[in-house]
């Protein structure tokens, strides 16, 4: 990038002392779009050292390198309507200053700030800010399902964006601000959309779809504390579906629905959740301890009919516990006094499946 140096100015071997000028070779550029740039002169002083200033630091920087280069650095011109110049002026002790000038040219297109848009269910709305030398359209390059839409604002210093609500997918969108002709190239903008939070997606009404009781229907999940556990409610086990959901976990991304629940009293009977098992593969057991057996399922996503399904087993956790039918029961004399009550609810499987 260094311009060649015509030197006229003859000296000694190793007396630069004698030199009587500067002598300035031809910049390697003086002339910038509004986009900026780096340029650079040569410069000889002799031994003399060599100092540069620029009439315009703030958007021209100078710096002098080795003592026999200048090199200016023009930062980014955002006015639309202004074109814009800038004096650099070489000096060394003793001698007389030199000096040239730069020019910038006004902005021609479009400044954009984020150029990436990022989405989440706690931000659906985002907005842009724009710096355009003259009018522009907004173009859409990929939008899948039409997840984004957009408006800009009447003056044009802003666009708004918003994004349908999360789903299982990352959806990745792009659209483009083109200026008129004449006023520079397209901008792209990306537009991000998060995937829904696993937690998020399991909420709503499943269909159950194995069961050894077909009572049990539906299943609907409720936040509880968000990102760990669910209200769940069983509809069609008698007096429980309705008023008293159990709690289910959400750990790691399993599901885990565990034993030993007292799910509620409506005045004459108590109403409880358990397993029943063998214990380290012996023996038949009723599991009523709190937490001390669940039953675990995995998130199983189905891609190309977009179907959950969560398949619940034996965790195989705990002491040796193993939760091999689910119980539900009401009892008059206290949750699990089961000599005051009956079963309501017995099954050794649970298949739930829901849409996303």
């Amino acid at each position: 990038m260094m311009g060649a140096l015509g030197f006229t100015a003859c000296t000694k071997d190793g007396d630069g002392d004698s030199v009587t000028s500067i002598t300035l070779g031809t910049p390697s550029q003086t002339a910038f779009d509004y986009k900026g740039g780096l340029g650079s002169v040569e410069v000889y002083a002799g031994s003399k050292s060599v100092t540069a200033e620029s009439s315009a630091p703030d958007w021209c920087r100078v710096t002098v390198f080795d003592n026999k280069s200048v090199a200016f650095n023009l930062y980014q011109n955002s006015d639309p309507n202004n074109e814009r110049s800038a004096t650099i002026t070489v000096k060394a002790e003793g001698l007389p200053s030199v000096h040239f000038d730069v020019t910038q040219d006004r902005l021609r297109g479009i400044i954009v700030s984020p150029t990436v848009v990022n989405f989440s269910s706690e931000q659906l709305t985002q907005s842009i800010e724009v710096l355009a030398s003259g009018d522009y359209t907004i173009v859409a390059d990929v939008n899948p399902d039409n997840t984004f839409t957009w408006e800009k604002s009447a003056n044009g210093r802003s666009v708004t964006f918003s994004s349908q609500d999360p789903g299982f997918y990352v959806v990745e969108g792009r659209v483009s601000l083109v200026p008129e002709e004449g006023e520079g190239e397209p901008v792209a903008i990306t537009l991000l959309l998060e995937k829904m939070n696993t937690y998020d997606l399991l909420l709503g009404e499943w269909e159950v779809t194995t069961t050894d009781d077909e009572k049990l229907t539906r299943v609907i999940f409720t936040e509880k504390v968000w990102g760990y556990t669910y209200n769940v409610y069983l509809q069609g086990i008698p007096q429980v579906g309705d008023n008293y959901p159990v709690t289910m976990e959400y750990i790691d991304g399993k599901v885990y629905l565990p034993t030993g629940q007292s799910l509620g009293f409506d005045g004459t009977y108590y109403y409880t959740l358990h397993f029943n098992g063998r214990n380290s593969g012996s023996g038949w057991n009723t599991w009523t301890a709190p937490g001390a057996c669940s039953w675990v399922s995995d998130v199983n996503v189905d891609e190309l009919t977009r179907k959950i399904t969560l398949s619940f087993a034996d965790s195989s956790g705990g002491y040796g516990y193993q939760a091999e039918d689910l119980t539900f029961w009401k009892c008059k004399g206290g949750y699990f006094s089961f000599s005051t009550g009956e079963n309501i609810f017995y099954s050794t499987k649970l298949d739930i499946v829901k849409n996303y």
